[in-house]
């Protein structure tokens, strides 16, 4: 009981309850058929001793959702492939069937006051409420034991907030940026300064700083008419060029892959494997539909780099029962890349159906040591902002000093998981891994690798 009270007692942000809830609020919680028991007992308990008047529990498939579309794809993380298998034509991110569902059950139940759901997507998530957006209070991702006492959730708030604005505001003073990883990505654009200041005010989202202007403008508040959206992100598309490489996305994992991207959109496709073959699919089915007020035909536009910043996440072993790799890409440092057009524009989700084309972003790739440089625009001076996953804001002398007066700032800010990849940060062969990082990821869990080193 100790540590589901001080869950349900400390604010932060991917995790903790606290000043989520109100004295005598009914709440919900949506947790799923894996959920450990003994977790979900201990913090329905907590709430209820902090003074919730009642707290229920119920699955995804209670609410009508199946289970692929609760993680988003379905599978597993031994089929990464899937995520980028499953895009379909005619649908629209207003259509997705979670969001719907979860809306449709907090309208049928006006007594609940707040709920905990789902693991991603908040912007999505509360759009799409509406009226009812406010009896959304944060995910719900205490759904192992391994959650339920991981360091991350222990990570001061105090420390994260102001860690994330110094990184906002070094975007917002960049003209340029460049990102290269190891595994081969070097990707490049820039950031025209009528772009800045919109952009800066659009980065900060907790634990998923928007690191692409066009991300940033397209989720919730962003820019929520198209020919706005449009305005501000295609002077960034037309300057981002360069390749993106990895072996896992947001599903799971796979052989690598390389996109080669020039004008913001995926030309060229390497790589070997189910998840290759199904990019070159998409390639073709939809490469040159041209979407309404696009610079280009394509759906294959990049839309999303966003930076995590907790240094206590990591990969659990639960990621073969859950399918999704959504805990490490909460990480500090770690960048996640998604692919594929969306927007809430009405006129938008009018074109997906009518034309039957894809209206969703989605294809996620993930880069574990990345480098992800910006050129200040007052200086010209090129500074890391992440230098091979590792946060250079960490050593800044304010954080530091905060962090001091709370405990050991080098405890406190170093990272509790850094994945063994061969031939970049231990023994072997890079591109043994690259074929095929499944046996090495299992070697990983069975803990035969060193781990959590900088």
């Amino acid at each position: 009981m100790p540590i589901a009270r001080h869950l349900v007692a400390t604010k932060g942000h991917y995790g903790t309850l606290g000043e989520t809830f109100k004295k005598d609020d009914t709440l919900l919680i949506v947790a799923p058929e894996y959920q450990n028991k003994m977790v979900l007992e201990a913090i329905m308990a907590a709430l209820e001793e902090a003074g919730a008047k009642e707290v229920r529990r119920i699955t995804p498939k209670d609410m009508g959702i199946s289970s692929q579309a609760m993680s988003a794809w379905g599978g597993g993380a031994r089929y990464g492939h899937l995520e980028i298998e499953r895009v379909k034509g005619g649908v629209w991110v207003g259509d997705t069937e979670r969001y719907k569902k979860f809306k449709q059950y907090i309208e049928a139940h006006p007594e609940t006051d707040g709920a905990y759901f789902g693991s991603a997507g908040r912007g999505h998530i509360i759009r799409w409420l509406g009226e009812q957006k406010e009896k959304f209070k944060t995910f719900w991702v205490l759904r192992t034991m391994e959650e339920f006492m991981w360091r991350m959730n222990n990570f001061p708030y105090t420390i994260w907030t102001m860690v994330e604005k110094k990184m906002a505001k070094l975007m917002g003073m960049a003209s340029d940026a460049r990102i290269t990883d190891p595994q081969g990505t070097d990707l490049r654009f820039s950031i025209p300064e009528a772009v800045s200041p919109l952009w800066e005010k659009n980065i900060l989202r907790p634990n998923h700083l928007m690191a692409y202007p066009p991300m940033a403008f397209r989720v919730w508040p962003g820019l929520e008419d198209l020919d706005e959206y449009l305005k501000y992100s295609t002077p960034v598309w037309k300057t981002t060029e360069g390749v993106v490489a990895a072996t896992a996305g947001h599903v799971g994992f796979y052989p690598e892959v390389k996109l080669h991207f020039k004008r913001g959109i995926v030309r060229e496709i390497e790589g070997e494997g189910k998840a290759a073959d199904a990019w070159r699919r998409n390639q073709e089915k939809w490469g040159d539909v041209q979407y309404p007020g696009y610079p280009e035909p394509s759906n294959l536009y990049h839309v999303d780099i966003a930076i995590a910043t907790n240094p206590k996440a990591f990969r659990g072993q639960h990621v073969w029962e859950m399918g999704l790799l959504d805990n490490e890409r909460c990480r500090g440092g770690v960048i996640h890349m998604g692919y594929g057009l969306e927007h809430p524009d009405p006129r938008f989700g009018e074109f997906v159906h009518d034309e039957k084309v894809p209206g969703k972003h989605g294809c996620h790739m993930h880069l574990y040591f990345p480098t992800y440089e910006l050129k200040m625009r007052n200086t010209g001076k090129w500074i890391k902002m992440i230098d091979r996953g590792w946060i250079t804001v960490f050593n800044d002398p304010d954080i530091r000093r905060l962090a001091s007066t709370i405990g050991d700032p080098d405890s406190i800010l170093s990272y509790d998981w850094v994945p063994p990849l061969p031939g970049i940060n231990m023994p072997g062969d890079y591109e043994d891994y690259a074929r095929d990082p499944i046996p090495w990821v299992e070697r990983e869990l069975n803990l035969e690798f060193e781990v959590g080193k900088k």
